[in-house]
Protein backbone atom coordinates (compact mmCIF):
# COMPACT_ATOMS: atom_id res chain seq x y z
CA UNK A 1 0.00 0.00 0.00
CA UNK A 2 1.66 3.17 -0.97
CA UNK A 3 0.30 7.10 -0.39
CA UNK A 4 1.72 9.36 -3.09
CA UNK A 5 -0.04 12.26 -4.64
CA UNK A 6 2.14 12.63 -7.93
CA UNK A 7 3.83 10.39 -10.70
CA UNK A 8 7.02 9.65 -8.26
CA UNK A 9 4.60 6.74 -6.57
CA UNK A 10 3.48 5.77 -9.72
CA UNK A 11 6.92 5.22 -11.27
CA UNK A 12 8.00 3.24 -8.32
CA UNK A 13 5.04 1.17 -8.05
CA UNK A 14 5.77 0.11 -12.01
CA UNK A 15 9.12 -0.93 -11.04
CA UNK A 16 7.96 -3.51 -8.42
CA UNK A 17 6.90 -7.20 -9.79
CA UNK A 18 3.49 -7.69 -11.49
CA UNK A 19 2.23 -9.89 -9.05
CA UNK A 20 2.61 -7.76 -5.93
CA UNK A 21 -1.14 -5.64 -5.53
CA UNK A 22 -0.61 -2.06 -5.37
CA UNK A 23 -2.76 0.02 -3.76
CA UNK A 24 -2.55 3.89 -3.68
CA UNK A 25 -5.60 5.31 -1.28
CA UNK A 26 -6.27 8.68 -1.38
CA UNK A 27 -7.25 9.74 2.17
CA UNK A 28 -6.22 8.54 5.05
CA UNK A 29 -9.73 7.69 5.78
CA UNK A 30 -9.35 4.99 3.18
CA UNK A 31 -6.67 3.92 3.72
CA UNK A 32 -7.71 3.51 7.19
CA UNK A 33 -10.75 1.64 5.90
CA UNK A 34 -8.28 -0.76 3.65
CA UNK A 35 -5.79 -1.91 7.24
CA UNK A 36 -8.76 -2.93 8.48
CA UNK A 37 -9.47 -5.39 5.61
CA UNK A 38 -6.47 -6.24 4.05
CA UNK A 39 -3.12 -7.78 5.48
CA UNK A 40 0.27 -5.44 3.72
CA UNK A 41 3.48 -6.88 3.88
CA UNK A 42 4.99 -3.26 3.15
CA UNK A 43 3.71 -0.06 3.51
CA UNK A 44 4.94 2.99 1.84
CA UNK A 45 4.04 6.49 3.66
CA UNK A 46 4.25 9.51 1.50
CA UNK A 47 3.02 12.89 2.46
CA UNK A 48 -0.19 14.47 2.53
CA UNK A 49 -3.61 13.33 1.62
CA UNK A 50 -7.34 14.62 1.26
CA UNK A 51 -8.14 14.53 4.78
CA UNK A 52 -4.53 14.66 6.46
CA UNK A 53 -1.14 13.52 6.18
CA UNK A 54 -0.05 9.61 6.29
CA UNK A 55 1.72 9.54 8.98
CA UNK A 56 -1.09 9.27 11.05
CA UNK A 57 -1.52 6.00 10.15
CA UNK A 58 1.66 5.22 11.74
CA UNK A 59 0.64 4.28 15.39
CA UNK A 60 -2.52 1.83 13.53
CA UNK A 61 0.31 0.50 11.50
CA UNK A 62 2.40 -0.84 14.59
CA UNK A 63 -1.03 -2.49 15.96
CA UNK A 64 -1.90 -4.49 13.20
CA UNK A 65 -1.21 -7.80 13.79
CA UNK A 66 0.98 -8.88 10.98
CA UNK A 67 3.38 -5.91 11.50
CA UNK A 68 3.80 -4.87 8.07
CA UNK A 69 6.76 -3.20 7.02
CA UNK A 70 6.64 0.56 7.00
CA UNK A 71 8.91 2.65 5.10
CA UNK A 72 8.49 6.54 4.91
CA UNK A 73 9.55 7.83 1.61
CA UNK A 74 9.20 11.94 1.81
CA UNK A 75 10.30 14.83 0.18
CA UNK A 76 11.12 16.34 3.66
CA UNK A 77 12.91 14.43 6.64
CA UNK A 78 10.53 13.66 8.81
CA UNK A 79 10.46 14.56 13.20
CA UNK A 80 12.00 11.83 14.88
CA UNK A 81 8.92 10.77 16.56
CA UNK A 82 7.75 9.31 13.29
CA UNK A 83 10.67 8.40 11.96
CA UNK A 84 10.93 5.63 15.18
CA UNK A 85 7.70 3.93 14.05
CA UNK A 86 9.14 3.40 10.65
CA UNK A 87 11.52 0.65 9.60
CA UNK A 88 12.89 2.62 6.89
CA UNK A 89 12.85 6.03 6.05
CA UNK A 90 14.34 7.68 2.61
CA UNK A 91 14.12 11.33 1.69
CA UNK A 92 13.46 11.77 -2.38
CA UNK A 93 16.08 14.38 -3.22
CA UNK A 94 18.51 11.93 -1.64
CA UNK A 95 17.24 8.07 -2.85
CA UNK A 96 17.02 6.28 -6.58
CA UNK A 97 14.35 4.13 -7.87
CA UNK A 98 17.14 1.53 -7.27
CA UNK A 99 17.82 2.55 -3.23
CA UNK A 100 13.90 2.55 -2.88
CA UNK A 101 13.54 -0.96 -4.62
CA UNK A 102 16.65 -2.73 -3.09
CA UNK A 103 15.62 -1.14 0.67
CA UNK A 104 11.78 -2.80 -0.20
CA UNK A 105 13.79 -6.03 -0.96
CA UNK A 106 16.03 -5.82 1.56
CA UNK A 107 13.27 -5.12 4.30
CA UNK A 108 11.24 -8.30 2.94
CA UNK A 109 14.08 -10.34 3.28
CA UNK A 110 15.20 -9.57 6.98
CA UNK A 111 11.45 -10.34 7.21
CA UNK A 112 11.60 -13.68 6.08
CA UNK A 113 14.88 -14.56 8.30
CA UNK A 114 13.07 -13.68 11.58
Amino acid sequence: MCYQKNNIMRTTLSLLTRQDEKTIPKSVAKADALLSNIIYDVIILDGELADGYSDELLPTLKKTPNQPITIIFSAAEPKKEISEYADAVLIKSRTSNTQLINTIQDLVLRKKLN
